[in-house]
């Protein structure tokens, strides 16, 4: 099972990660082709969808390096599919998914809602099963919607964070076809900045949790529905690895529908 993680990008060599990377089956590296012609030369390790800015002119651009500047998306990737049984760190919610990185936040974990859609389809077209959105915004779109529905269309399941300011569910998590995740802390109670509304699908573990990190020794605590969505991840990629024969559909169904209400 293929989870895409779309973030600030995933440190790849990390000891409790590198192993569960996500490998581009029709590329070979660094060699400046783009051999499975998918549009992206050397996405080895999945793809970077970025605006260069100059003079307040940003531009749309693209590149092949999904390494993670910030920290954020490599804890995400951890708490979805860190490696286990290694005897260090962390174990992910799922031992045997793969992590797909496509960057589409900044250093400062800013990005734009046409970079986030590039980055759906990006993955979709190059075979993730599931999609973990740990982002939002407050705008409604029309074009992350459509997104949306055509990695729905193509049997990915995506689940995204629902917001920390203790607000409404944000988009893409608000969006029909997402499967919404806000958090729980450790009483397993609703924290103050966990967003929520008649969006929401499901809850998670969100506050101070242990993931993988840039620094600090490697690991270190994050609060938010950021780190709750990705336990719901690695969930569904256990569902499915027991039952492949399940559509995404009854993948979301199966985690709603048994959860603690």
């Amino acid at each position: 099972i293929i989870i895409a993680v779309l973030d600030t990008g995933v440190k790849l060599d990390h000891p409790d990660l590198a192993a569960k990377i996500w490998t581009n089956p029709g590329e070979m590296p660094a060699n400046g082709l783009d051999d499975d012609r998918n549009g992206k030369v050397d996405d080895v390790h999945g793809w970077h969808f970025y605006h260069h800015c100059s003079n307040s002119n940003c531009l749309p651009s693209e590149d092949g390096d999904p390494t993670d500047d910030n920290g954020h998306g490599t804890h995400v990737a951890g708490i979805a599919a860190a490696a286990t049984d290694n005897e260090i760190g962390v174990a992910g919610m799922s031992w045997g998914a793969q992590l797909m990185p496509v960057k589409v936040l900044d250093e400062y974990r800013y990005g734009w809602y046409s970079d986030i859609i590039a980055g759906i389809v990006y993955a979709t077209d190059n075979g993730a099963d599931i999609i973990n959105l740990s982002l939002g915004g407050g705008e409604n779109s029309h074009a992350l919607q459509d997104a949306v529905d055509y990695g729905h269309a193509e049997g990915v399941l995506l689940i995204a964070a629902t917001g920390n300011n203790g607000g409404p569910v944000l988009y893409p998590a608000a969006c029909d076809h997402v499967l919404a995740v806000g958090a729980t802390d450790m009483n397993d109670h609703r924290p103050g900045f966990s967003n929520y509304g008649p969006e929401i699908d499901v809850v998670a573990p969100g506050d101070k949790i242990y993931s993988t990190w840039l620094w600090r020794d490697g690991y270190f605590y994050q609060s938010g529905t950021s780190t709750a969505a990705p336990h719901v991840a690695g969930l569904a990629a256990l569902i499915w690895s027991v039952r492949p024969d399940l559509a995404n559909d009854q993948v979301a169904q199966v985690i709603s529908q048994t959860a603690l209400d």
